[in-house]
């Protein structure tokens, strides 16, 4: 009996897991084309569209934003090794 278990664990495993899914839906999608993508050198942030305040996300006041919380924010102790 255990080597029926065995058996039908191993089927299952070889013909009904991700990868032995994954195989077959590759082979019935066409594969992906091939496309060069880039990436644009500089973002422009717009601020969130339900901001009841849409100057907190403008890019001096953002600026000043990550200074304050980089100095408020506490200093990591480094544990001597």
């Amino acid at each position: 009996m255990r080597s029926l278990s065995e058996a039908a664990r191993e089927k299952v495993r070889a013909e009904f897991s991700v990868g032995a899914m994954t195989d077959r839906w590759l082979t019935v999608l066409p594969p992906p084309a091939q496309l060069d993508i880039r990436w644009p050198d500089r973002w422009t942030f717009k601020p969130i569209l339900a901001a009841p305040d849409k100057w907190r996300f403008s890019p001096p006041v953002r600026l000043l934003r990550r200074q304050l919380l980089r100095f408020l924010r506490p200093q990591r102790k480094r544990s001597a090794v």
